[in-house]
């Protein structure tokens, strides 16, 4: 008998479920894609160099990530485990700047500096699975600082190529999420429940739980090795075109980040 009242349970479970459901599938499910010169990402960050009395150098993005390195040519650990940055001087004012994660090259930036040392300007490449790359350009103006590289730098545009969200819903319940070109990859419940994030450019130990507030809403908390990294809001517009992004720090309620994707 309890065998048959767990079973009429289940049953009424995801009778009561199912609306809910099928709208987050409707809402949620197909290709989104970024388009970087009508709604540009990043704007407004802050990026802080200090030269410390040692040689060594102290950056922060002023929210949730900060570290120390060395323009050696040498690589140094950063804040993200498995992380390292390796930087070399190029000329009076330019740097070179490789990225790796378990050893693997992730990105490499050149940074160069403007005559009057107020604008930066970065351009990288992204090394992705199947040699695969993506380009980007980055330009800051100074906010802080009298000379060189040292100071706050604030990021006033950004060209990237665009990112592809894949979304599906493979059973009730159940969400697949690919991105490219970072090739992303996230399987599992909707319910909250923490599954590892496949990505050759996130730290091992990284996993994500999604839960559906609502059949326009989802709500994301990403960890690293067990801590809290960041939190993210998923929310599709009521007309279906745009899906909105907004991620924040820990404590940074404030300070978000907002992605906004179009419906192809």
């Amino acid at each position: 008998m309890n065998r048959v009242y767990k079973t009429f349970g289940a049953l009424a479970l995801i009778v009561l479920c199912w609306p809910t459901v099928l709208s987050a599938q409707n809402a949620f499910s197909g290709t989104w894609k970024t388009d970087p010169a009508k709604h540009p990402f990043g704007l407004g960050a802050i990026a802080t160099y200090t030269l410390s009395t040692d040689g060594r150098v102290h950056f922060s993005n002023n929210k949730s990530r900060e570290y120390d390195f060395a323009i050696d040519g040498k690589d140094h650990p950063t804040d993200r485990p498995g992380s390292t940055e390796r930087w070399t001087k190029t000329s009076e004012s330019s740097w070179t700047r490789m990225e790796t994660i378990q050893d693997k090259p992730l990105r490499e930036v050149h940074l160069v500096l403007s005559p009057d040392g107020q604008t930066l300007t970065t351009t990288y490449t992204w090394f992705n699975p199947g040699n695969r790359t993506a380009q980007g350009k980055t330009i800051f103006s100074r906010i802080s600082g009298g000379s060189g590289l040292w100071g706050s730098w604030k990021v006033v545009n950004r060209v990237e190529e665009p990112d592809t969200f894949y979304i599906a819903f493979p059973a009730p319940g159940q969400l697949y999420i690919y991105i490219e070109p970072m090739d992303y990859t996230w399987a599992g419940p909707m319910n909250g429940t923490f599954r590892p994030v496949q990505c050759p450019q996130v730290v091992p130990g990284t996993a994500s739980a999604f839960h559906l507030a609502d059949p326009r809403r989802m709500d994301v908390e990403t960890k690293i090795n067990g801590k809290t990294a960041f939190f993210d809001k998923w929310e599709v517009s009521e007309d279906g075109k745009t899906l909105t992004r907004t991620t924040w720090a820990p404590g940074h309620e404030d300070s978000t980040s907002v992605f906004i994707l179009e419906k192809q």
